[in-house]
């Protein structure tokens, strides 16, 4: 039957390829697992079977969409042009613009006036540390000193206050002096952190809105799936991004934590060890790729099911 006949087209279609895919496929992974720096483990090996297994829905649904455009031509150039349309629409329009579109249709300020406001508030709060600070100087009478009367166009205000005790004879105004201004600096610092942490939270949340929008839009063009779910098994692209974003800003976390402890125990301008710093470190997490990647290779798997379903109502509904 006319069933028979087209399943016939689609496996020797797909056999071919896939003959002339899966050798070349193993000769990339044993030159990478030959090259010094890359050691492959068991995860990264079931990440290999999925991107293969990925890259032949991929070829399957393009035999089927191929399929289709053959049996909507009337001969061989009609169908050339129109497969070459077809192309163009589903590999290079859909998912280019995808992120445009996605951008268009999402709310929330552009990263550049998220700094702006972080920086804004910074300034405002180093004027107003400095403000109080500048005050004390002047009640304990220090103010003819020239180091008292800073600009904050030369710096922090924290690089004024070693200047001023350098120059304190008393050793008690300079203990009475660190100890204001560590307490300045403890405030300033968690008035700064909490707005920021604020903004680039809220900025967050609406990238990742944006983000994922984008990829359901991509996702209308094979291409999409297929892209997001070797990625993400690589720990790279949108879920890479998304985890090393969460690794930074645990990082930051981490060290204003560490800051509000330094000035709890010490004076700020006390020397401290740089082994003491946190320090930021990274590693892909490829064997945690989740769930979410079996979503892609079922799209892949219902638009080779439905274009080939479409190809064969076609061919059976046709004139021979």
């Amino acid at each position: 039957g006319r069933g028979e006949v087209l399943m016939g087209k689609w496996l020797g279609a797909f056999i071919a390829l896939a003959v002339l895919f899966t050798p070349c496929f193993i000769v990339v992974i044993f030159v990478g697992a030959s090259h010094a720096l890359i050691a492959f483990v068991m995860a990264d090996l079931w990440a290999l079977l999925g991107m293969y297994a990925g890259c032949l829905l991929y070829m399957g649904v393009f035999i089927s969409l191929g399929l289709l455009v053959s049996v909507h031509s009337s001969g061989a150039g009609v169908a050339l042009a129109r497969a070459l349309v077809v192309w163009a629409l589903a590999i290079w329009i859909v998912p280019s613009f995808a992120p445009y579109v996605a951008a268009a249709l999402s709310e929330g300020k552009p990263a550049l006036m998220v700094e702006a406001n972080i920086s804004r508030t910074r300034f405002t709060a180093e004027r107003e540390g400095w403000a109080e600070v500048a005050r004390f100087i002047r009640d304990r009478g220090w103010g003819e000193h020239e180091e008292a009367n800073w600009n904050l166009d030369w710096g922090t205000w924290s690089d004024a206050v070693p200047r001023l005790q350098a120059v304190l004879a008393d050793e008690a105004d300079k203990v009475a002096l660190a100890a204001l201004s560590t307490e300045v600096m403890r405030a300033q610092l968690a008035e700064m952190e909490e707005v920021a942490a604020r903004l680039k939270a809220g900025h967050m949340r609406d990238r990742h809105r944006e983000v994922k929008l984008g990829q359901m839009l991509a996702c209308l063009s094979p291409l999409g799936p297929l892209t997001f779910m070797l990625t993400d098994l690589a720990g790279t692209g949108v879920a890479g991004e998304f985890h090393f974003r969460a690794g930074v800003e645990r990082f930051k976390g981490d060290l204003v934590a560490y800051l509000h402890r330094q000035l709890a125990e010490r004076s700020m301008w006390e020397q401290v060890e740089a082994e003491s710093f946190p320090y930021f470190t990274y590693r892909p997490e490829v064997e945690k790729a989740g769930a979410e990647v079996l979503v892609y290779p079922l799209i892949l798997l219902l638009y080779a099911i439905g274009f080939f379903l479409a190809a064969y109502l076609r061919f059976a509904r046709a004139e021979i």
